[in-house]
């Protein structure tokens, strides 16, 4: 789990890169199942009470169609 305290933002912002695993993630495997790390990158800035992010994240994942149960 990623987690940043509100208080480590510096004024220039925050840039943010690295992965996540599937139990990072904390998805029940019988429903989705991770096949990589899920990685991401973004920057993070805060305006006095404000903050703002933006981020990409990119993964491979199975999961059970819940339309037609195949």
């Amino acid at each position: 789990m990623l987690k940043i305290a509100v208080k480590d933002i510096p004024s220039a912002g925050l840039e943010i890169k690295g992965e996540l695993s599937e139990e990072d993630l904390n998805i029940r495997e019988n429903e989705i199942k991770c096949l990589v790390p899920l990685s991401f990158s973004g920057r993070i800035e805060r305006t006095a009470s404000v903050i703002h992010a933006t981020a990409k994240a990119k993964t491979k994942f199975q999961y059970i169609c819940a339309r037609c149960l195949e």
